[in-house]
């Protein structure tokens, strides 16, 4: 299974709430919006089939 997270800044508290329950980032893209200078991250999380 998989799941997809956009953070914002640097509010991981989601990402983290899903890394203790046993998921995995299986792979992370960083994006920075030139227009406003914020920065976002995408998280492909994955977890075995239980």
């Amino acid at each position: 299974m998989e799941k997809i997270i956009l953070i914002r800044g640097s509010s991981t508290n989601e990402v983290n709430e899903y890394l203790e329950k046993g998921w995995s980032v299986k792979m992370m893209k960083t994006v920075n919006d030139a227009t406003t200078n914020r920065f976002y991250a995408y998280v492909v999380l994955e977890k075995e089939d239980e």
